[in-house]
C-alpha cells in the first residue's frame, strides 16, 4: 500500500486525496500520489535508478480501452489483517 496522501491545498482546510485528483492507481515508480507502490522511492529517470521494467508496447491498450486490473495481496506469514492509517 503506498496510501497516496492527502495535502491541503492554496492554504485552505480542505484535504484532497492526490490519488483522486492525478488517477494514480498503482505506480511502477514513486511519485507518492499512487494508491499501491513501491515503499522505496523509485525514479522514472534511468539516470537516477536502473530501470527495472520493460514495455511490451505489443500489448498496451490504446486510451480509452476498458481494462480490468485484478489486485491480490501478496502471501505471507503474517495472520493478522494490516491497517493503515493516514498521517
Amino acid at each position: 500500500f503506498g496510501g497516496s496522501r492527502f495535502e491541503r491545498f492554496g492554504g485552505g482546510d480542505t484535504e484532497i486525496y492526490l490519488a483522486d485528483q492525478s488517477g494514480s492507481l498503482v505506480g511502477l515508480v514513486t511519485f507518492g500520489d499512487e494508491v499501491l507502490g513501491l515503499k522505496a522511492v523509485r525514479s522514472d529517470q534511468v539516470a537516477v535508478d536502473n530501470a527495472e521494467w520493460e514495455i511490451r508496447s505489443d500489448v498496451i491498450p490504446t486510451p480509452g480501452t476498458r481494462v480490468e486490473l485484478v489486485m491480490r495481496r501478496w502471501p505471507d506469514e503474517r495472520t493478522e489483517p494490516v491497517s493503515v492509517q493516514p498521517e
